[in-house]
């Protein structure tokens, strides 16, 4: 029976690595393991509406920076047919200016300190960038863990249809030399009805086994973001799935590597950066500024003339009393901030679950796939030893089917140990954060936000 590997790497997937794994296969090529992996964590839509996420905070952090800028606006206004008062003298009246008035003005002013106000702000938006970006990371993951378990079970499902193949070909030849014998009086009808019967159950087996192949393959196409009627064709080997780390600094590592958490921590300093931001509200502003005006009066003056004049200064504003209503506002962040530390927590505990399960679940699996394969042997010589004899004439049609539903057994025994056993291990390398040091080294998210000291 072939089965597929999970400590070796096929020549073909070493060279890929070594060639940094290109973003797009050829079609007529069969694609592995990691290249499922690559197609879920770069193509996958869920990513790109990830990416706006970031470019979305990415342009809020940008547009804070603007506040330490200063700001310039420009104004126009014209009133035709304006009210003229009029002076009555004797013989005549004496208009007082003319009938239109027009102006321009243009001015610039620029914050010259606030307590700190927009600097918290900007540092509040950049942590809620990293949060976002930290957030698609683990995305990511999560996609990279979907598609590489699709993969495995694609391929034990493709396993256990081959192993349905051949029982269906041992069958229907076996069930040829039943009827061969019935027909020539050396077999009761009764047990030649018994091989049909055993090569129809064989074929079902091997319908089911083809349509769960067929499921698992759309499900594969699923998780890694490509239409299911796409023509990809899938390796028969995983290739290499990450070794999983020693016991003792695989909690470590997951805690440090899950960006779950790093997107918690951005969360956390963000809410802090929001609250000492509003905190700094209470407190005077002093802002520079300097305007000048361009304007006809009109009934300002007598000879109703354009005008110029303008104006510099520092002024200040002070919102000293508003109800307590930026208080209830950082007492409503405290209460977020709370929270999402709280939820940092329980995530913490859920992830050392995460890699307890993970590393008994792989050690069990471990053990099992060794039994398993003891077991396939001793099946496959069961039956050797059997159908040798039964084609003597020493054992009957019962004990020839009953031997080879145990070597099927045994077979799909093994599929599914292996099924388990590269599972346990791709669970294991999500839950130590292994999985995403490797999408990072690979196909790596670039941040594009520097951050810089402005005040």
């Amino acid at each position: 029976m072939r089965s597929f590997a999970l400590g070796f790497i096929p020549l073909q997937l070493l060279l890929l690595m070594l060639m940094g794994f290109p973003s797009r296969l050829a079609a007529e090529e069969e694609m592995g393991l990691w290249d499922c992996v690559e197609a879920a964590v770069t193509g996958h839509i869920a990513v790109k509406a990830g990416r706006w996420r970031v470019e979305q905070a990415r342009n809020t952090v940008e547009q804070d920076r603007t506040l330490f800028k200063p700001d310039f606006s420009f104004g126009a206004h014209y009133t035709a047919n304006s009210y003229v008062p009029k002076i009555p003298l004797p013989g005549r009246n004496l208009p007082l200016g003319g009938h239109n008035d027009a102006g321009i003005s243009i001015e610039a002013g620029h914050l010259l300190y606030d307590w700190g106000g927009r600097r918290d702000k900007l540092k509040a938006d950049q942590d809620q960038q990293q949060s976002s970006f930290e957030s698609l990371r683990a995305l990511r993951e999560t996609l990279a863990f979907e598609a590489g378990a699709g993969y495995l079970r694609l391929l034990a499902a493709r396993s256990e249809r081959k192993i349905a193949e051949r029982s269906v070909e041992t069958a229907d030849e076996h069930y040829r030399h039943l009827q061969a014998l019935g027909s020539s009086g050396l077999l009761t009808y009764d047990e030649v009805l018994k091989g049909r019967v055993h090569l129809e159950q064989a074929r079902l087996m091997l319908s089911r086994s083809a349509n769960a192949e067929k499921l698992a393959r759309s499900e594969l196409l699923l998780r890694i973001g490509v239409p299911l009627t796409s023509a990809a064709e899938f390796a028969d080997s995983a290739g290499q799935i990450p070794q999983p780390l020693p016991s003792e600094s695989r909690l470590d590592s997951a805690l440090a590597r899950r960006p779950e958490l790093a997107a918690y921590d951005s969360r956390l300093a963000s809410l802090e950066s929001m609250a000492a931001g509003l905190a700094s509200e209470n407190k005077p502003v002093l802002r520079l500024f300097a305007n000048g005006n361009v304007a006809r009066p009109g009934i300002d003056q007598f000879r109703n003339e354009w005008i110029g004049y303008g104006r510099a200064g520092i002024g200040m504003s002070w919102s000293f009393f508003d109800w307590g209503r930026k208080d209830y506002a950082v007492a409503k962040l405290k209460a977020q901030w709370e929270e999402t530390l709280a939820n940092r927590r329980i995530l913490g505990q859920q992830i050392a679950l995460e890699v307890q399960q993970a590393s008994l679940t792989a050690e069990e699996a471990g053990e099992r796939i060794s039994v398993a394969h003891s077991g396939l042997e001793a099946a496959e010589e069961q039956f050797r030893i059997v159908r040798s004899r039964f084609e003597q004439g020493q054992v009957t049609n019962t004990q020839f089917i009953d031997a080879e539903d145990a070597q099927t057994i045994s077979a799909i025994e093994v599929t599914r140990a292996e099924l388990d056993l590269g599972l346990a291990r791709w669970q294991l390398a999500y839950a130590t954060g292994e999985l995403t040091a490797r999408i990072d080294e690979r196909w790596a998210e670039k941040q594009t936000d520097e951050r810089q000291d402005n005040h």
